[in-house]
Formats: structure tokens, sequence, C-alpha cells
């Protein structure tokens, strides 16, 4: 049987890249025309305590307050041997309509779902980019 994962990908300090992947949830079959999942978002790991432990603060996903991310396809759209499937995302309380590719290169998102925690860089720009692969 062929794992899954949801992962995301952000890029840290402007150069180097974060990569993790939510460890639990619920993902229904594509073959139904509908997609719905809800993910725990305490689950997250990108194989840094540390940085779990600050993701999941008041300063990103607030997990306390806001403990999954949920989505709800509206439609799905055949394009070649690949999918686009649109759909309402909700993070933080927050629900706005994206657009997922099932191609293997992922889609970039940028949406604004509260997460607005950074920090400048000495050196210019910021600490976590705007742009996450999904």
């Amino acid at each position: 049987m062929e794992e899954k994962s949801i992962q995301f990908e952000v890029k840290h300090m402007m150069v180097s890249k974060v990569r993790g992947q939510f460890d639990s949830y619920d993902l229904t079959d594509l073959t139904t025309a509908s997609i719905a999942f809800e993910f725990d978002v305490a689950s997250i790991n990108t194989h840094s305590e540390d940085r779990d432990n600050h993701l999941r603060s008041e300063d990103f996903f607030d997990v306390e307050k806001y403990p999954t991310i949920t989505f709800q396809s509206t439609d799905i759209q055949k394009d070649g041997d690949d999918y686009e499937v649109t759909g309402d995302l909700t993070i933080k309380d927050v629900t706005k309509p994206v657009t997922f590719a099932t191609n293997p290169w992922g889609v970039e998102v940028y949406e604004e779902f509260g997460l607005t925690w950074n920090a400048a860089l000495e050196t210019g720009g910021v600490l976590v980019a705007k742009d996450i692969k999904i």
C-alpha cells in the first residue's frame, strides 16, 4: 500500500528550506468527486522539536485555540493525468478558496490565514518566507 502524507516546505532565513509534514489527518477518496480532510495541527513534524513547539504556539498555529486545519473541495477538474482540486481551506478560523494540483511538484500557495509571526534578518529579508508549498 502506498504511504500518503500531507507535506509542506517553506524557505527559512532566506536560504534554507524547512520541510515537514502533518502525521495525523483524515482524507477521503478522490474518486468520490469530493475531497475533505482534517488534520491535527499539533501533529506538525519538521523534525525539530523546538521548531515544532514554536509552530504550535500562538505565534503561528495556536493549536490550543485552533486544533485542526480543514479542506473541503468545491470543484475537481482533470488535467491530463493530473487533477486540479479547488476548495475551501480553513486555518485558524479563516477560510479561503485555494486550488491544488495533484502533480508531484506540489503547488505554491500564499494566503493570509492569520499566520503573521516573522522576524527581520540583519542581512535583510525575513526569517520565514510567505510562499509555502503544500
